[in-house]
């Protein structure tokens, strides 16, 4: 039976599957400006959806009642992280190619002059740049949130064995407690015994007292 992550898996699968292809179509020569662009807009739209998959996903992993069962799914929801920064990265080299092949053709910079061109070439420049450093700087939040999760894990899993410990810690004392007082009952009725038979002795030595006393006089 399918759970909520398989379905979360089963569309994200197919959905980074069409992303790549329609990258793949941006890439190719056969369409027009127009088209690739059109392209361009749907895999934004579906990389957002993409990204909102892998949280759903992250939730779930969250709400794991095993264990083993959340490194599972930890692991998994780790190479979709990868698979979804790979397809963003494709998607920035695509848009960003046929925005320079754009500004070559001058399809956008039509009655500009050479140095126009020139500046508006530098600034997408210095914007790919800081793309790629924005692009950069995800991934690393992605990266610690998932060692954050992995310590996170980790926590859980002592705080599970210093509970049981404690548990067993309680259960030995509950049973050194019983003993003690076993022990301490074994003597007192161990005493209790003592007392009775040297109560008994002395009344069979004062009866024997007696017997000789009426037998000497």
């Amino acid at each position: 039976m399918a759970t909520v992550f398989d379905t979360y898996q089963e569309e994200f699968t197919n959905l980074s599957a069409d992303i790549s292809k329609k990258i793949s179509d941006v890439r190719s020569y056969e369409l027009d400006q127009a088209k690739k662009r059109e392209l361009l807009r749907n895999v934004d739209v579906m990389l957002v959806s993409a990204s909102d998959l892998v949280k759903q996903m992250e939730m779930e992993v969250r709400s794991a009642s095993s264990p083993n069962a959340k490194r599972d799914l930890q692991t998994r929801v780790g190479d979709y992280k990868k698979s979804l920064n790979v397809l963003q990265g494709d998607y920035r080299r695509a848009k960003e190619a046929e925005d320079r092949r754009g500004l070559m053709n001058g399809g956008s910079t039509e009655g500009m002059s050479a140095e126009q061109r020139q500046r508006l070439l530098k600034a997408s420049d210095l914007l790919d740049d800081q793309n790629n450093r924005l692009g950069n700087a995800q991934r690393v939040i992605q990266e610690t949130e998932e060692v954050a999760m992995g310590i996170s894990s980790e926590l859980g899993r002592n705080r599970e064995k210093i509970e049981s410990a404690h548990s067993k810690v309680k259960e030995v004392g509950a049973l050194t407690n019983t003993a003690r007082r076993i022990v301490h009952s074994m003597g007192k009725r161990e005493i209790q015994q003592r007392v009775i038979m040297y109560g008994v002795a002395l009344v069979i030595l004062v009866a024997i007292g007696v017997v000789v006393y009426y037998l000497v006089w």
